[in-house]
């Protein structure tokens, strides 16, 4: 049923379960010394309606002496005149001290045995999720970056939060309850018996009943959890993919879409819901039926043994007790049955409700063992000391890898997810598909037979087409790929040599270090980052690392050490971050160190500046350079040429050249991009508008005028450590429950019939006992509101079936209300974040947002599924508990309930809703929750990252530190809750007491009212479900209040643009008109260096844009102010605007070309036009209509942007590109695909089209995804294409065939193309080229 390896997992954990089951079954002895202290309390009432009543000698001390019981009554109990007398011979003083004094130690022993069954239980289960937490991250650095092979990230963070939470769930209440279930039976069977022994075994044979409909139940909805578990972890991927990806959804007009996808998603998991609900109910109605049916059978039982002279062998004869002495069954024995058979069934019936809990732990137990259990990569064994000055000559020979090879190693036979794909195959580059099982047949060799030497002193570089297998070559060599075959040797100065793949993972930390073209930086700050690198580095030396990154200038205007690193480094330009993670390699100081494409994102002076540092490396080191520019190889020592993962040629630049192999054509070819300039004169050359409003209509001086360049990113990190923005913190709980019930209203009509069926069965389930003792006492010849024998059995039979009924009826409603809420709430965020998006989401946490849509969201089931029925109910049940005291002609009883029912279900929440808010509990458990989901998706994304530098463990600490800030916290709400639970059951007794001393009172004024009274005390002990249910709402609420906050937060955190334009106006060309713009304060710079520059059009510089080169625009704009030329430092924009006073023109056909220097604004400028943000002066226009006035929809379908990160959902190649078009055909797809060089590719997969990307794209190199984002753009047929760098990761082949694709794509229609690039050869396709 569960996992016994937790306990071993967990010191001490059996010990805490046992010790909260012990102070469980303690509070149950203190109900039972409860029931027979208050019934003897009532003794000599229930005697004088006894027809059973023993003749007893007992001792009254105010006497002195014995005397026959009854005739001690007789003597006193009708002297009317003189009720004084009658509680001093009855009731006298020291029997009532005695009285009190054990009333008030069962109080004090179920407040203290309530504390700590819920202290005990919370330690017992934290314990568990942090050692959980450990254990599944501890797998994730065995298993490294191949564990999206086998699970979604988006699952991973869901079981360390809500996974781990649920296992929680079942060894904090599953599994003590099912101990004590157990136990609580066993030992009322023990206490009842003596008393009746017929009517206990009727109590007890029911109960097996009860067990069986949890085992059958279970075994029938085992796999039913399964699949809504599933349900569950696939909503979060989904929804992690399309946050992660909304920019490309918007962008390409598809958010919609994927709303709608999402809200599907949200109907089916809301249905799966359901269906375990439905089979968790059934369950349940079949357990009222049978507990309450039960309780009714063994009641009926003990009347009918009173009837018929049952006997008893309960003999106490001694003091407060000697009214329950037999032989026969008498009433007060009668009595003790009636109240102990509540609790009878009573720990059954939690149980069952713990029912889904069980469920859902077993499931989240069975999945995250399947995690742990997974087989991990081979690691090796020996050490090897590095240092500072340590050098190592890398061999390589007859090295090949597979992935299939690495799946089979790793035992990938099958995805632990529900659902299995069929075969999936994929190219070299490609990691393993976790939904698959691979062959060798359908994936071919990553790398065949390579085989080089690259030693201290040398620089290697590593070319090819895309595809090829360098960056292959570049993870087996840093030990992110494992198995491979042949040999990798490090042969040290000494002579030593150590096979790579027995090295341990510090070792080959130490030994190698590689940075690629997508460097993650984790959230925090740059000296964090920098320090993951080499955690003793002082300042000096951090700094002497990024100035050889030629980062520093940067660095220095934006904060310094210190500056914030955003989530997912969204405050950094593509450049910057490279240039940062190359600082990172340069500090941690490996003797082999790993270039890819580490310039795909700079410019041509910052990659001169680069490839500068590298060559300086070189001559102590061991370095293998990476790239697709050949230019770059000129200074190598050698060059390795990749075809098809094997070494085709290799030796130095000159000798390749000279052998005119692959090198000389690849070359050549290179150089002939150049050559793929300009479209023949005529041909749809350059056109602007008929409403170009910044410089005229003269195209000879139509482009762009103004200032670009930053001051560098805020050093104000607010918000920029991820979460929702506490934008609602301010609204109180009221204000926050109440703006939750208001999304009730539509569903109002289905809440009140939930709240009608919910009065009714609580009625129900309360007038069982208060039905028996009415039988009970008609048995004895004292009727009570004229009811006969066979009426009384009947109602507490039909009392019985209703209860089981009614709570059907209302958890069904109550929870398909909730539920329907939740899908809306998930909803109504992701339109939230799709109204945000892109600007405002960069400083959101993924992991945050990913929790809030699915752990926030379903907190909220605690309010509309158990809070505003639960308190109608109890205010309904209340009123009609006082009507039915006073029909009892019992005022008094029913004044104690009023009082009793406001301090335990007014005044008691209201203390424990000051406590916790005054500790601020729920906030901080949302908070450090949202925190430990951000650094789980951080690390899980740069896991790589964390191996390499060797800082698993100091990740570790920190998920460790959050954990047991959560833990802390959940123990505090915990103790919290433990006591005012003990202050309410403590209450309950207290409450109960007086009520036993007010049916004497008033017995004791109107004899022949002793059957209502005591009628009435019953009713009052069996009423308080409802109100203390109350009582408990500050508890569980504390942490819905703080995720419905969040949630709030977000659906009311304004946009940074809101898109409410109704104009459609036909593409006309754009125009940028004295545009200034700055972000905001939560810097979300995405290019910054702190240089101000101009931008130059190139008509100001040549004619002929074919003779465009860098030193032809710096000669022509001697003239113009403030232009930056080469290794001039120019001083950022004293404001912080990134353009300021800024015009262009956007032709309307043609393609314009945009160059610079990393961080001029160029992306800025792009993004505006896309109108991501609006700028703070000036107008973007869209023909002649100024943008916030142009319809969303219209605008979306006439641009497109190809951002220099190509975004990839985890889908198949057919579903990202049908985001350009849904209805496009695999021919359309295919043309496409050919226009960006990508169709052979495609082509030469098993599945083709069908082919799954992986996340974020990761089963494909980053010049396939690339390639792939390019035919997305082309697919798209938009009159505005903005792209963004589209060749940097491209090899030269393929750079010059998407060049001429555009060159082909102006020729054949009239669309307008604006041109990024850092290089001036991929310009030459340009109409105009302006330089900022």
């Amino acid at each position: 049923m569960f996992d016994r390896r937790l306990f071993s997992l967990v010191p001490g954990l059996a010990s805490r379960i046992a010790g909260k089951v012990a102070c469980m079954w303690v509070n149950l002895l203190a109900n039972i010394t409860l029931v027979f202290t208050s019934v003897s309390l009532l003794g000599y009432l229930l005697d004088v309606a006894d027809k059973h009543a023993p003749q007893l000698h007992v001792c009254i001390p105010a006497h002195g002496g014995c005397l026959d019981l009854m005739a001690l009554i007789n003597a006193y109990w009708f002297i009317g005149s003189d009720r004084t007398l009658i509680w001093q011979t009855l009731w006298p003083g020291q029997v009532i001290a005695v009285y009190l004094i054990l009333f008030a130690c069962i109080a004090l022993i179920k407040f203290l045995a309530t504390t700590l069954v819920a202290r005990l239980g919370s330690s017992a289960a934290e314990s568990v999720k942090v050692a959980l937490r450990e254990a599944v991250y501890r797998k994730m650095l065995s298993l490294g970056p191949s564990y999206a092979q086998r699970v979604k990230t988006a699952d991973v963070i869901q079981s360390v939060s809500e996974g781990i939470d649920q296992v929680q769930s079942f060894y904090d209440r599953f599994l003590p309850q099912l101990v004590y279930a157990v136990l609580a039976p066993v030992t009322l069977f023990c206490v009842l018996a003596p008393v009746n022994l017929p009517a206990a075994l009727v109590l007890l044979v029911c109960a097996p009943l009860m067990v069986l409909i949890v085992g059958l139940v279970a075994m029938r909805a085992s796999r039913i959890f399964k699949k809504y578990w599933g349900e569950y972890t696939d909503l979060g991927s989904l929804f992690l993919d399309d946050v992660a990806g909304l920019e490309t959804l918007k962008n390409f007009d598809a958010d919609e879409d994927a709303a709608r996808k999402l809200n599907e998603q949200s109907e089916r998991f809301r249905e799966m819901t359901m269906n375990v609900l439905q089979i968790q109910l059934r369950s349940l109605t079949a357990m009222d039926i049978v507990a309450y049916g039960g309780m009714a059978a063994g009641i009926g039982t003990a009347v009918w043994q009173y009837i018929h002279n049952g006997s008893t062998h309960l003999h106490l004869d001694f003091g407060i007790y000697a009214f329950l002495n037999g032989p026969m069954l008498t009433v007060a024995g009668a009595l003790i049955i009636i109240l102990l058979s509540v609790e009878f069934f009573l720990p059954l019936r939690q149980l069952g409700s713990y029912f889904h809990v069980a469920m859902n732990g077993m499931t989240s137990t069975s999945r995250i063992f399947a995690l742990l259990d997974a087989p991990e990569p081979e690691r090796g064994t020996q050490q090897l000391p590095v240092t500072h000055d340590s050098a190592f000559t890398l061999r390589l020979k007859g090295v090949a890898y597979s992935y299939a090879d690495v799946a089979s190693q790793n035992g990938n036979t099958g995805s632990i997810r529900k659902k299995i794909d069929e075969q999936h195959a994929y190219t070299d580059t490609l990691a393993p598909i976790y939904e698959s099982v691979q062959t060798e047949e359908s994936v071919p060799m990553a790398l065949t037979n390579v085989t080089f030497t690259a030693g201290p002193g040398t620089l290697t570089t590593v070319v090819g087409k895309s595809g090829s297998g360098k960056t292959t070559l570049g993870h087996i060599l840093n030990g992110s790929l494992t198995g491979y075959r042949g040999i990798i040797s490090l042969e040290s100065k000494d002579g030593s040599v150590t096979e790579l793949a027995n090295l341990t993972v510090g070792s080959l930390s130490q030994a190698v270090s590689m940075v690629g073209a997508s460097s993650r930086l984790f959230t925090g700050t740059l000296r964090s980052n920098l320090l993951m690198a080499r955690p003793s580095a002082t300042e000096d030396e951090m700094m002497a690392a990024l100035k050889r990154a030629h980062i520093d200038t940067f660095v220095e205007k934006s904060g310094g050490l210190d500056m914030p690193i955003a989530p997912d480094s969204a405050n950094l330009s593509g450049g910057q971050r490279q240039r940062i993670a190359m600082a990172m390699v340069l500090l941690h100081d490996s003797p082999i160190i790993i270039f890819d494409e580490v310039t795909s994102s700079v410019d041509v002076d910052s990659e001169n500046y680069l490839n500068e540092t590298i060559r300086e490396l070189a001559r102590t080191k061991t370095v293998i350079q990476i790239t697709h520019r050949l230019a770059n190889t000129t200074q190598s020592d050698q060059v390795l040429v990749f075809d098809n993962g094997t070494v085709a040629e290799c030796g130095a630049p000159a000798d390749l050249m000279k052998q005119n192999g692959l090198y000389a054509t690849m070359f050549r070819t290179q150089a002939q991009v150049e050559s793929v300039g300009h479209r023949e004169d005529g041909k749809r050359g350059l056109k602007y508008g008929k409403t170009v409003t910044a410089f005229g209509n003269d195209p000879a001086t139509a482009g762009a005028t103004g200032t670009a360049g930053t001051t560098g990113v805020s050093a104000d990190a607010s918000g920029l450590e991820g979460g929702t923005p506490a934008a609602d913190a301010h609204l109180s709980d009221l204000q926050v429950a109440a703006r939750l019930a208001s999304t009730v209203r539509p569903l109002r009509s289905h809440m009140l019939l939930a709240c009608l069926c919910g009065t009714v069965g609580h009625l129900a389930g309360t007038m069982v006992p208060v039905f028996g003792v009415m039988a009970l006492f008609i048995a004895t010849g004292n009727k009570v509101w004229g009811m006969n024998m066979s009426l009384a059995i009947t109602l507490m039979a039909v009392c019985a079936l209703l209860r089981g009924l009614m709570r059907y009826a209302e958890q069904y409603m109550n929870h398909n209300v909730a539920f329907r809420m939740l899908a809306l709430f998930r909803n109504e965020s992701f339109d939230a974040l799709r109204r945000l998006s892109p600007a405002k989401l960069v400083h959101h946490g993924k992991g945050d947002l990913v929790g809030l849509v699915t752990t926030d969201v379903e907190l909220l089931e605690i309010f509309f599924a158990h809070t505003i029925s639960p308190v109608i109910i109890a205010l309904a049940t209340s009123i009609l508990y006082i009507v039915a005291a006073c029909a009892l002609f019992n005022p008094m009883t029913a004044l104690l309930m009023v009082v009793a029912y406001l301090v335990i279900g007014v005044l008691v929440p209201q203390l424990f809703h000051k406590v916790l808010n005054k500790a601020g509990v729920g906030a901080q458990l949302r908070e450090e929750t949202a925190q430990l989901n951000d650094q789980m998706l951080d690390d899980m994304r740069g896991l790589a990252r964390i191996i390499h530098f060797n800082q698993g463990d100091a990740r570790l600490r920190m998920i460790m530190e959050r954990s047991e800030a959560l833990r802390n916290a959940h123990e505090r709400l915990a103790l919290r809750e433990g006591m005012f639970a003990g202050l309410s059951s403590a209450l309950v007794v207290l409450f109960s007491a007086g009520a036993a001393f007010l049916a004497i009172n008033t017995s004791v004024d109107h004899p022949v009212n002793i059957a209502f009274n005591v009628t009435a005390f019953v009713l009052f002990v069996s009423s308080f479900a409802p109100t203390l249910a109350l009582s408990m709402l500050p508890g569980n609420l504390a942490q819905t209040f703080a995720a419905a906050r969040r949630l709030f937060a977000l659906q009311d955190e304004a946009p940074a643009v809101v898109e409410d334009g109704e104009k459609t106006p036909a593409f006309d060309g754009m125009t940028m008109m004295q545009v200034t713009f700055a972000y905001p304060d939560t810097a979300t710079v995405d290019e910054a260096e702190g240089i101000n520059d101009v931008i130059v059009p190139d008509d100001a510089l040549a004619t002929d844009p074919r003779s465009f080169t860098r030193n032809s625009l710096l000669a022509a704009c001697v003239q113009m102010p403030h232009v930056r030329k080469p290794n001039e430092k120019i001083e950022g924009d004293v404001h912080g605007n990134v353009l300021s006073n800024f015009s262009l023109d956007v032709p309307s056909r043609g393609i314009l070309g945009i160059h610079g220097a990393s961080g001029r604004g160029k992306s800025t400028m792009l993004k505006l036009l896309m109108r991501y943000w609006d700028p703070q002066q000036g107008r973007v226009y869209l023909a002649d209509v100024a943008l916030p006035e142009v319809n969303a929809h219209t605008r979306r379908r006439e641009q497109t942007l190809m951002n220099q990160e190509t975004f990839l959902f985890d889908g198949t190649i057919r579903e990202n590109l049908q985001l350009a078009d849904g209805g496009a055909t695999d021919q359309a797809l295919m043309r496409a695909l050919e226009k960006a060089s990508a169709a052979e590719l495609v082509k030469s997969l098993p599945r083709g089209l069908d082919t799954r990307v992986g996340e974020l794209g990761s089963f494909l190199s980053e010049g396939e995804r690339q390639r792939i984002g390019l035919a997305r753009v082309f697919l798209r047929d938009a009159n505005l294409v903005l792209l963004d760098e589209p060749a940097s990761r491209l090899d030269a082949l393929n750079e010059a065939y998407i060049l001429q694709s555009i060159n082909e794509m102006a020729e054949e229609r009239d669309v307008s193309i604006v041109l990024v690039s850092h290089r001036p050869s991929t310009l030459r396709v340009c109409d105009k080229t302006l330089y900022m």
